[in-house]
């Protein structure tokens, strides 16, 4: 039998529609400094580190390939994701990074340039630690009971772990983004990392994934260098800390649904 519906299907569907943009106006946007960040040296054999160092109470975050000290970096960022109601998620994710800037003459110049590479360009991404890295690695294990990253020679352990899960994003960097944010949004591999996360450290590892040139070509491939987002060393060079920006939505209540319903069935009729 054929269906249809009754005069009062304009009104339904607009009050349908009002009902889905009350419950997307609840939105909410969060956004979250970064509690600790810092870069990991290649410890491995004949990566170029004769003396391997983690450098976690500086927190510079730079990554790549370093021709002046001839060694191969990927950095991490912690967390602090808030604890959210069970009928909320996060449905979007935003990691801005500072790309430094030097200004000769500028007093408030940064220390120097983010973006330092022969290449016109380069791709860096973020990852998940390796599936596997919870026998080794933890964001409470990185931080000490003040909350600051601690010194200790465990971490040269952390290396391979850092790229070794989902990618989390991307984004190309060049030269011009000196002195900028640079942003890339988070995956749905990221969105379910971070919903698991809610109320706790999160913890993940970036890299620059384009380096192709052999550390015998002397060519440097690394992105935020002079990035010191803590105060750590001249407060004159103190960068902005790495911002993740949330989006975080209530699922559709029960009472939406049943209205929606409700509505659904008032317009439906027997012939």
């Amino acid at each position: 039998m054929k269906k249809k519906w009754n005069g009062n299907a304009g009104w339904v569907i607009k009050s349908i529609a009002c009902l889905m943009m009350v419950s997307q106006a609840e939105a909410v946007t969060v956004a979250i400094d970064s509690t600790a960040s810092s870069f990991i040296k290649d410890p491995a054999p004949g990566a170029g580190n004769a003396a391997y160092t983690h450098m976690m109470s500086i927190q510079n975050y730079q990554a790549g390939y370093n021709k002046t000290t001839d060694e191969t970096t990927r950095n991490w960022f912690i967390f602090d994701i808030p604890t959210i109601m069970a009928s909320e998620s996060i449905s979007s994710a935003t990691f801005k990074l500072y790309m430094p800037i030097f200004i000769p003459g500028d007093p408030a110049s940064d220390a120097g340039f983010g973006y330092s590479s022969a290449d016109a360009s380069e791709e860096f991404a973020i990852f998940g630690l390796s599936p596997d890295a919870s026998a080794v690695i933890s964001a409470s294990d990185v931080l000490d009971d003040a909350g600051v990253p601690d010194d200790s020679s465990m971490f040269d352990a952390y290396y391979p772990f850092l790229v070794g899960g989902e990618l989390y994003g991307s984004v190309t960097v060049e030269g011009a983004d000196n002195g900028t944010f640079i942003s890339m949004s988070f995956s749905s591999a990221g969105l379910v990392a971070l919903n698991g996360s809610t109320g706790s450290a999160f913890m993940f590892g970036g890299a620059v994934v384009s380096i192709d040139n052999a550390p015998s070509l002397d060519i440097a491939e690394g992105l935020f260098h002079h990035t010191h987002p803590y105060g750590f060393g001249s407060p004159s060079f103190e960068t902005a800390a790495p911002e993740l920006i949330l989006e975080i939505i209530p699922e559709p209540s029960s009472s939406l649904l049943l209205a929606v319903s409700g509505l659904l069935m008032m317009t439906k009729r027997k012939r």
